[in-house]
């Protein structure tokens, strides 16, 4: 967008640019033995988490970020965020390069939690639904996957484009565990945790603009040389 390759009203439309969504969620073993039902679970002794360095993967940022916005969403301070944080990070045992690294360490054995995309979760569960289970949180973070054409694109690219938002091209989404922008999630979707309910209700979505405002401040403020999680990775020994 800097260089002007595409047009500055790129993410005005009716889903400001968003073509498909999922949540952060808590992937846990088979039949959830430690009974984990949301964030403050995480901070208990004995558990054992996986999820992706946030130094080197983009997921991983989404998973810190929605741990975080859980503490400040009930009224908490920085400080107090900052301690559940650190928390948790202390109980993570694993901190893969990528995401996928983080599922295959997961699948592999190591840990008993792993933080990851639902979407990730169902699809993971549609190839094996015996070898994990999963928790949506009742507070979370939204994950939002923009998609836009360059200026100079083929009119077919635009017209693919806005096909991507319609309701039957979201219903093919959701059948690989993507929320979808419009319309009710279609019947018979594989891997889900309920097959009546395959998108539970959230009842306290975050946001990145939102909650964050925006990538950008984000960014810094958590992820720089200097950045929050930048230090406490480094505080816990886990860079």
């Amino acid at each position: 967008m800097d260089k002007g390759l595409v047009a500055s009203d790129w993410d005005k439309g009716a889903h400001q640019g968003i073509v498909i969504t999922t949540t952060v969620t808590i992937v846990v073993r088979p039949g959830n033995p430690l009974g984990i039902k949301g964030w403050d679970d995480l901070v208990k002794p004995g558990v054992q988490i996986v999820t992706p360095n946030p130094s080197s993967s983009g997921s991983a940022r989404w998973n810190i970020l929605a741990a975080w916005a859980h503490v400040a969403a009930q009224g908490g301070s920085e400080k107090d965020a900052t301690a559940f944080l650190t928390t948790v990070l202390k109980n993570t045992v694993s901190l893969p390069g990528s995401g996928r690294d983080a599922t295959t360490a997961f699948t592999g054995g190591t840990g008993n939690v792993r933080l990851s995309y639902e979407n990730e979760a169902i699809f993971a569960r549609q190839k094996n639904a015996s070898v994990l289970d999963y928790v949506v949180p009742k507070d979370t973070l939204l994950i939002e996957n923009p998609g836009a054409v360059t200026k100079k694109a083929n009119a077919k690219a635009k017209k693919w484009l806005d096909y991507l938002v319609t309701e039957p091209a979201q219903q093919i989404y959701a059948q690989y565990g993507f929320r979808p922008l419009v319309g009710k999630a279609p019947s018979g979707i594989k891997g889900v945790h309920d097959a009546s309910d395959p998108f539970p209700a959230i009842d306290h979505l975050f946001t990145i603009d939102k909650n964050f405002g925006g990538w950008s401040a984000t960014t810094s403020k958590f992820f720089g040389d200097s950045g929050i999680v930048t230090k406490l990775l480094s505080q816990v020994g886990k860079k």
